[in-house]
């Protein structure tokens, strides 16, 4: 599930209030009747919590298998990669309420289009929230997968925070984007897959 193009994250408050305010700004959009539920404990929140403190930390992301992933504190990026509908998009919308008004949401697929002046805002955000990466191949062609490679350049080079969420594998991410900006993610942060079963409500 996606928010709208891009919006202000200065409407959505931090902390507990975060929750529940990035809920009544899902629920304005069409299809929150699919959200996931509940957001107090996905493994996808966690991480967004874990990569906020600034210190390091461990996260447990399963009750079953007790895989873990540590944070040292010092991650710039987190890419939230793996199944769909595991919470990866509103556990970001949180991840950046803590940010306030720093924040940046925009869709992989509407930077992909020629439009230049929110390519730059992507670019410069203070923090920037990446939707759906992967989803900006256009037409066959390779035109938004260079697109989201210049931005990932641009924001590694000026060590600007950013996370994506994404349906692929890190495999798929290499394949897509390059060794190069793998080797850029490793350096900046974390990718992690969050897997399971979808989350989002059925309808009917």
């Amino acid at each position: 599930m996606s928010l709208p193009s891009h919006i202000d994250i200065a409407i959505i408050g931090a902390g507990a209030a975060g929750i529940a305010a990035a809920r009544r700004v899902l629920a304005a959009i069409p299809g929150a009747e699919e959200a996931v539920s509940p957001l107090d404990d996905t493994p996808a929140l966690r991480l967004a919590q874990a990569f906020v403190q600034r210190k390091p930390v461990e996260v447990q992301l399963g009750s079953s298998d007790k895989s873990t992933v540590r944070f040292n504190g010092a991650e710039r990026w987190l890419f939230l990669g793996g199944d769909v509908g595991v919470g990866k998009t509103i556990a970001a919308t949180w991840l950046l309420a803590h940010w306030r008004d720093l924040g940046f949401f925009v869709r992989a697929c509407d930077l992909a289009k020629l439009d230049d002046d929110l390519h730059d805002k992507a670019k410069t955000a203070l923090v920037l929230l990446l939707d759906d990466l992967g989803d900006e191949y256009i037409a066959q062609s390779q035109f938004g997968t260079s697109r989201l490679r210049d931005l990932l350049v641009h924001r590694h080079a000026f060590d600007l925070p950013t996370v994506a969420t994404m349906n692929m594998k890190r495999t798929e991410f290499a394949e897509r984007f390059g060794e190069r900006a793998n080797d850029r993610l490793e350096e900046m942060g974390k990718f992690v897959a969050v897997v399971g079963a979808s989350r989002r409500k059925k309808r009917g």
